[in-house]
């Protein structure tokens, strides 16, 4: 399927909007043309022959299609952007769901500014060659028939003439078509890298001011924009060369006609008012002519940018399975687990072997780079097992559906993500949840109060990415929020780090008592957390070194009391 085809399906999506927007086109294009033609009318008949009774009727059928011209133009306009608009949130629409499937490892290997621009910039050229370009390319490709049909009814050679002018502007535009589209190409690229740097200096701008790098960041900036500069200017210096040729042909043609035309006014081959008449369209004839030509050449253009959507939206996905889990979970294992990063040389995880107690509280830890967040990632499925399988109630998680499996879990990540909205809204995320369940929750969470102490409460609103909060602040929102859903499986993932002993050991107790009789997996550097855990897995270099509870592993373990000591006694180590 090429991309012809691939912008094809989604049009028909539009297709009764695109069917009439055509036609409101065509016809605004004949009212237009209609326009101009009266003229010859009350030139001829009433100026020259003197038929001053067809003066008023004339100017009366003027004016009504100058009415249906201007209101045919505006409501065209409508239509089109409706069109478009409707074509452009199915465009958004689909990507935003492949990007929720797309493996997560394509994630760490692209910029974030990149799928900002196939969201809005590729998605909005895209629509807009559907809604605006094609039937503004019929609507010219209509006019210039017609043109071409009067102009060589009142003069053959006229006609002739300017197709043959028309045949040296489409060699030239063919001669600055390949060097425009390479140009656009090049301003588009620096463009997107520009918005990039942009978008990240935002993002990075408590860091750049704590460093004190102001200075550092600007010129960065004037280095980035001072490419994107010199492609812009260069993709000037190529318009102007065109629109100095087109110009040229335009007025030369204009002087053919006013030339030609008298001559053959002044031989009464030609009235005057057919005269004044066919040297306005043989300047919209040409005009007609650049714009299809300039329709069928930019199709091109217009095509990178539906082959750049379609580049993301056909690219690789998840294994999506298609077992449903009709019980609830009754076992979960990992079976001879290897995993290792696309980025990295060395595998993360080798051969793990772990059975996951439902129902119970499950500990990993071990040292940096170890391989337990890395655990957690594989059972949420942002990635798969290179070789090993995961099972739950025996069956490979492979094989079960993403849907199904994510209701089942939930994961606080030790960065949780806030959205730009309201508290009320972050704890919810769309759900239906009573106010008396969500304050019963984060009271539990040791945030209730904090919440209830804004003026606005929950309704409060908590910046991008809940800048307005503090790291432990929002890291109890995002365990209050796993806590809302209720799941059978909640992974915690350094949920805890941002807190003070204190308030986590709070929050550690009610986690414990809510999640009595539903399986708990916590991945901790701060082994506090998980003294009272059913079974705790230790974990260095990708391997499980031991297992058992915390009072079997100060026993009989090796790695296990290391860790203990040294967080109790860190400079003594």
């Amino acid at each position: 399927m090429n991309n012809k085809q691939w912008i094809w399906i989604y049009a028909r999506q539009v297709k009764g909007l695109l069917i009439f927007t055509t036609l409101l086109l065509v016809i605004e294009m004949m009212a237009n043309i209609s326009i101009i033609g009266i003229q010859k009318f009350i030139i001829d008949d009433v100026f020259v022959k003197r038929n001053f009774d067809l003066l008023v009727p004339l100017l009366a059928g003027l004016a009504g299609l100058a009415i249906i011209y201007n209101v045919i133009h505006l409501y065209a306009a409508m239509v089109r952007n409706r069109g478009q608009f409707k074509l452009q949130r199915v465009l958004v629409e689909d990507m935003i769901h492949y990007l929720h499937c797309i493996p997560v490892g394509i994630f760490r290997n692209q910029r974030t500014g990149k799928y900002v621009h196939n969201l809005t910039q590729d998605i909005d050229q895209a629509s807009g060659l559907v809604a605006h370009q094609i039937p503004n390319g019929i609507m010219e490709i209509s006019g210039a028939l017609i043109l071409s049909v009067i102009i060589g009814f009142a003069s053959p050679i006229l006609l002739l003439t300017i197709l043959g002018v028309s045949v040296v502007y489409i060699a030239l535009g063919k001669y600055f078509a390949p060097r425009m589209k390479k140009s656009g190409k090049e301003v588009a690229e620096k463009r997107t890298e520009l918005l990039v740097m942009i978008e990240e200096g935002i993002a990075s701008s408590r860091e750049v001011i704590a460093y004190h790098r102001q200075d550092w960041e600007k010129n960065r900036f004037r280095s980035k924009f001072g490419m994107y500069f010199t492609k812009i200017m260069q993709q000037v210096q190529l318009n102007n060369q065109q629109a100095l040729f087109s110009m040229s042909m335009l007025w030369g043609i204009r002087l053919i006609v006013l030339g030609y035309g008298g001559y053959m006014v002044i031989q009464e081959n030609l009235s005057i008012g057919l005269f004044v008449v066919v040297f306005q369209f043989s300047s919209q004839l040409l005009t007609s002519y650049e714009r299809v030509y300039n329709f069928l050449v930019g199709l091109a253009g217009q095509m990178a940018a539906v082959e750049r959507v379609r580049e993301v939206m056909d690219g690789e996905k998840d294994h999506e399975g298609t077992e449903m889990i009709n019980t609830s979970i009754k076992s979960l294992s990992i079976d001879n687990v290897s995993f290792k990063y696309e980025s990295e040389s060395v595998p993360v995880l080798q051969g793990v072997h772990i059975n996951i107690p439902i129902g119970k509280k499950v500990a990993f830890v071990g040292t940096s780079g170890g391989g337990k967040s890395t655990i957690a990632q594989l059972l949420i499925r942002f990635y798969e097992p290179d070789t090993g399988l995961i099972r739950v109630n025996e069956e490979p998680l492979s094989n079960i559906q993403r849907d199904d499996w994510s209701q089942r879990l939930s994961i606080v990540f030790q960065e949780p993500f806030l959205f730009p909205d309201t508290i009320r809204n972050n704890l919810s995320m769309g759900r239906e949840v009573s106010e008396e369940h969500m304050k019963e929750i984060c009271s539990k969470m040791q945030i209730h109060d904090f919440i209830e102490s804004l003026p606005e409460g929950y309704d409060t609103q908590v910046g991008e990415r809940g800048i307005q909060l503090s790291g432990g602040q929002r890291q109890r929102i995002a365990l209050a929020r796993a806590l809302l859903v209720d799941s059978e499986i909640l992974i915690l993932d350094e949920a805890t780090s941002a807190l003070d002993l204190e308030t986590e050991r709070q929050v550690q107790r009610h986690l414990d008592d809510s999640r009595r009789n539903l399986t708990t997996i916590v991945i901790a550097h701060r082994l506090s957390t998980i003294i009272d855990a059913d079974i705790i897995y230790v974990l260095d270099e990708g391997q499980v070194i031991e297992q058992g509870t915390h009072q079997e592993l100060l026993t009989k373990g090796s790695i296990y009391p290391k860790l203990i000591r040294v967080q109790n006694n860190p400079v003594g180590v």
